[in-house]
């Protein structure tokens, strides 16, 4: 990964199912009422929140890199701070591996954890997890063919167009998900990409220096994937505290 190319965004679909384990599981701890957590030691924590975590600290190093370098002070120094809050990700997902790997020494002879009920009069997440699934890698699937038609249509002929249109591609694959299980979150990161991509475009069609494109675009979707993190690492923390 360069400061002049977007993140690889072939693993984005996996942060819907993460998110939506993240408001779920957040929600559970809220309610104390998961039975699989009473007179326990600490159960492990959710495998996607974990590896969303990690994910998320490497997107937002990856698009952060580009406002760092980009030719503008200001842009820069925000650029920085970003890169700074995407190791703080990956030091959280560190330091959650070490915890998980304590636990799992403690637990390796404990009886599995029943299953989590869904919620009251609704399907459990065992239930809902095969459909929603099916849904994510369809979008991935549309999500990389998209990501390789804007290579194809921009690479040559307009490559300042690249990251720009990129990050359309994901911002608008994250709507797929939004429709698919309803969370808001997915709304809201799909509405500043759609803006961050949209306004990309606009500034690379007027000629703007393509250093300063990728620096805009690129804090734009750092800033979404460090919002995708900060809601991860908040899940965990309640969940750890359980």
């Amino acid at each position: 990964m360069t400061s002049t190319s977007a993140p690889a965004a072939s693993t984005i679909p996996g942060i819907t199912a993460i998110a939506t384990d993240a408001l779920e599981t957040a929600a559970s701890v809220d309610t104390g009422r998961s039975s699989h957590h009473i007179d326990r030691a600490p159960a492990p924590l959710p495998a996607s929140l974990r590896g969303g975590l990690l994910l998320m600290g490497i997107f937002t190093l990856g698009w952060m890199m580009n406002a760092a370098a980009a030719p503008h002070a200001l842009l820069s120094a925000f650029g920085g701070l970003g890169l700074l809050a995407g190791a703080a990700l990956l030091l959280g997902a560190a330091f959650v591996a070490v915890r998980e790997r304590r636990i799992a020494s403690a637990l390796a002879t404990s009886p599995p954890a029943a299953p989590t009920p869904g919620p009251a009069g609704g399907p459990t997440t065992t239930d809902r997890r095969p459909s929603i699934g099916r849904t994510f890698a369809l979008a991935g699937a549309l999500e990389v063919a998209g990501i390789v038609a804007v290579v194809v249509a921009f690479g040559r002929t307009r490559p300042e167009f690249v990251m720009p249109a990129v990050a359309l591609v994901v911002a608008l694959h994250f709507f797929v998900f939004y429709r698919a299980d309803g969370a808001r979150l997915h709304l809201v990161m799909t509405a500043i990409g759609v803006v961050v991509a949209l306004a990309g475009l606009a500034l690379a069609a007027a000629g703007t220096d393509p250093a300063l494109v990728r620096g805009i675009v690129g804090l734009g979707m750092g800033g979404v994937t460090l919002g995708y993190g900060a809601v991860f690492a908040l899940a965990l923390a309640r969940l750890a505290r359980r």
